[in-house]
């Protein structure tokens, strides 16, 4: 398929897009449907495969479900440990390097007064209705933080997140 080029000057430059897009969309869904209509006499064949799967193997699943429960708890554990460690020394944020276990501390924009944020979004944008992650993204940035005084109505706090680096094969 050739690319089309678009002049945004002229609304009718998109008809050919769109022409293009739609017939896309069409046939892609004639195929899905296509596939599925296909697929239908096999399905009850893969359910039963995968049902006798499920019963000879129902040890091993039993085995890696307490496993993978076991690693989630091990890995709450850990994370709780190395933020632990941090908030006994947030100057060190590489709590165990040779481990790969740090800690990013995160900025986190909170609303403290949502009252005045609505006046100022109405005094400084026009807007009405506040485009929330717009305005946490700005306040993230202290200068423009500053410059749109969005000091009256937002607070930013450190959010530290635990982090478990990969180890290298000859680092284990």
């Amino acid at each position: 398929m050739d690319p089309v080029t678009i002049d945004p000057a002229e609304p009718e430059s998109f008809e050919e897009l769109r022409s293009v897009y739609d017939a896309a969309v069409t046939s892609a869904a004639v195929l899905r449907s296509a596939m599925i209509e296909a697929r239908a006499p096999y399905d009850e064949q893969i359910a039963r495969i995968e049902a006798r799967w499920a019963l000879e193997n129902a040890e091993l699943i039993k085995e890696e479900q307490e496993q993978s429960n076991l690693a989630e708890l091990a890995e709450q554990e850990l994370r709780a440990a190395i933020l632990a460690a941090y908030k006994l020394d947030p100057s060190n944020k590489q709590v165990a390097p040779h481990l790969n276990l740090s800690v990013q501390a995160r900025k986190e924009v909170l609303i403290t007064d949502e009252k005045v944020m609505a006046e100022w979004l109405k005094s400084n944008t026009g807007f009405m209705t506040p485009d929330l992650t717009a305005i946490k993204k700005a306040a993230k940035d202290p200068k423009l933080r500053d410059a749109l005084k969005m000091e009256d109505f937002t607070e930013i706090k450190e959010k530290p997140v635990a982090v478990i680096g990969k180890l290298e094969p000859d680092e284990e």
